[in-house]
């Protein structure tokens, strides 16, 4: 037995030879044979139809596998025919490794789990079995399953939690996958350091999203493994002081991600953000181990970089419309829907067959569960969605629907993970290849496709408070984090502006890129009072030096000093101007010197 369990709470443990088999196992998962076909409707016609444990010996090793696979398949982890075109020679293969090497063991749990993995490949090859073998996957997967399934104490008490046993009544969101259900503590090697971060997130994961959990957890985990590599005597937070949070800042500059880069401005802010959440929860419940003085000071709030929005470029979303017909047929549908309507994964995932509904002009529309807002929300569509809509209802009709919630994009193992729809797609992409403006492959993030939907609204002239609703987002603000405005838009835009709110004509340009002429039209036309618009190809300024040319203007002699340093001032405007290339001003100066010349020989004279 694992020790690191079998020593915890020998009362709340059980064991192969203690768990009552019969009770778990039940009908016809308890025979040693199973006939798959008539276990399972919808059997697909092949070859293989049975899954096979007679050749297990030992009685415990049978009832862990006739239990993993029975709980497996029930959980719609595993389709019943993978077991006998897969799994079943993987467990003999198992078993064999067993027998061959004449180990004593009546449990899963009896195996150490990195030696007997290496051990089981190296026996694997030696027999002349492939390197792919899954024999070493279904035995760290049995491992693993029964590492917590034999644990039967409180979840809280455990280093893993399974979030939907620690809240077995809460209504769990079907759309993430089976990993992201488990919170893993045991990177924390203090037992009261771990105590601690554990009571602070028992509560937390009950009004947060599990993405928002892991992510702290994982910002968090920076500061404990500080403490555990400089600080290892350190057995309480309120034996921290402001030294060690300074010491902590630059220690957490110094680190680099498994890509080699070191520690990114975001990833520091929210660091030192749920630092501080965990510190203040301890001082608010008067824990005798919270720190006794503030430790975060406002200022230790980094900044962060507000980054363009990743939208999908013009040319490789052409790439991925003409090839979509490669990709499955639901996950083709998926992202038909998603590239048009630019929901989020979750409201993707979710959706009901009776989503799609018209309005008395015919014109689609689309309903989903916003889950980040606890909202339903309806948009406006088109056919491209309404014909994939119907062409998944079609797909899902071949699924069985026990308990009639009619999801769209439910499978024989469950809703379709948005994982799997990423992982299809960059597969097509490296098939294809959907290549960028530098001929490298273009990988597709998920989110991307949102990105895009805004971006794309915003450049085509919605206004931002229809992008807005139609994103369903609270306020403006969260639709311009989304929405990037390509510079061809900004300019004409700039013109649009010109043409219709401001006097005298303009004159666009053709320059080599659209900054080019914003830097032409903005900054070297840029006065002290404002902005002169006036492009070179409309020729000389019929304005400029407008105070020297008013009739009205009238100087004397006692002012040929000023206008003497004006003159010197103004050619070395022009001389600068030259120098920097600098054609608008160098005009618009050399105008002023000219008339500053034509004034002082008249005073001279």
């Amino acid at each position: 037995m694992n020790k690191s369990i079998h020593n915890a709470n020998l009362n709340k443990i059980l064991t192969s030879q203690t768990a009552d088999w019969d009770k778990y196992i039940t009908g016809s998962f308890k025979n040693d044979i199973w006939h798959l076909p008539s276990m399972f409707e919808k059997y697909p016609d092949i070859s293989k139809k049975n899954m096979k444990f007679d050749f297990i010996t030992n009685p415990y090793i049978k009832s862990e596998a006739k239990y993993f696979f029975m709980y497996k398949i029930l959980a719609k982890e595993y389709s019943p025919h993978s077991l006998a075109q897969g799994f079943c020679q993987s467990l003999r293969h198992f078993w064999n490794f067993i027998e061959t090497h004449k180990f004593n063991v009546n449990s899963t749990l009896d195996f150490d789990l990195e030696k007997t993995l290496l051990l089981l490949r190296t026996h694997l090859s030696e027999i002349g079995y492939s390197k792919h073998d899954r024999a070493p996957t279904l035995f760290k997967s049995m491992h693993s399953f029964y590492l917590k399934w034999y644990d039967t104490r409180d979840e809280y008490e455990k280093d893993i939690w399974d979030l939907r046993r620690l809240y077995p009544e809460s209504e769990h969101p079907i759309y993430v996958g089976n990993r992201a259900w488990y919170m893993n503590f045991t990177f924390i090697k203090n037992q009261n350091l771990k105590v601690h971060i554990k009571r602070f997130y028992k509560a937390r994961v009950a009004t947060r999203a599990l993405q928002t959990v892991h992510k702290e957890l994982r910002y968090l985990r920076h500061f404990i493994d500080f403490l555990q590599e400089k600080h290892l005597y350190i057995n309480s937070f309120s034996a921290l002081n402001r030294k060690h949070m300074e010491e902590f800042y630059i220690w957490l500059s110094m680190q680099r991600n498994q890509y080699g880069k070191l520690t990114s401005l975001r990833e520091k802010r929210y660091t030192v953000q749920y630092l501080r959440l965990v510190f203040e929860y301890l001082q608010r419940i008067a824990d005798k181990d919270a720190p006794v003085m503030p430790l975060v000071y406002p200022e230790d709030q980094c900044g962060t970089i507000k980054r363009i929005p990743k939208f999908i470029p013009d040319n490789v979303f052409n790439q991925l419309k003409a090839n979509l017909y490669q990709l499955q047929p639901n996950v083709k549908n998926a992202v038909i829907i998603v590239m048009n309507v630019g929901m989020r994964a979750s409201e993707l995932l979710t959706l009901k067959e009776n989503c799609i509904s018209y309005d008395n002009d015919g014109t689609p529309w689309i309903t989903y569960y916003m889950h980040k807002m606890h909202k339903e929300h309806r948009v406006p569509t088109n056919a491209d969605v309404a014909n994939a809509v119907e062409s998944q209802i079609e797909l899902a009709s071949l699924v069985s629907d026990p308990k009639g919630d009619k999801y769209l994009f439910r499978t024989p193992k469950g809703i379709l993970q948005y994982q799997r729809i990423t992982s299809e797609v960059h597969k097509l992409a490296k098939k294809i290849p959907i290549t960028d403006s530098t001929g490298n492959i273009y990988l597709i993030n998920f989110h991307q496709f949102r990105h895009t939907v805004g971006t794309n609204m915003i450049n085509s002239g919605v206004p931002v408070t229809s992008v807005q609703k139609y994103l369903g987002h609270e306020s403006p603000e969260m639709t311009m984090v989304y929405a990037h405005i390509h510079d061809s838009t900004l300019k004409a835009d700039f013109e649009k502006l010109i043409k219709n709110k401001l006097y005298g004509n303009y004159t666009s340009c053709n320059e080599s890129t659209d900054m080019e002429w914003f830097k032409h039209n903005l900054y070297k036309n840029a006065l002290p009072n404002g902005y002169c618009l006036h492009h070179p190809k409309q020729g000389n300024c019929p304005h400029a030096n407008i105070c020297l040319a008013c009739p009205k203007f009238v100087t004397t002699k006692e002012h040929i000093p000023v206008l003497s340093k004006q003159l010197a001032m103004v050619k070395k405007l022009v001389a600068d101007a030259k120098k920097r290339g600098w054609d608008r001003e160098v005009e618009h100066q050399s105008n002023i010197a000219n008339r500053l010349q034509e004034l002082l020989s008249q005073l001279n004279s």
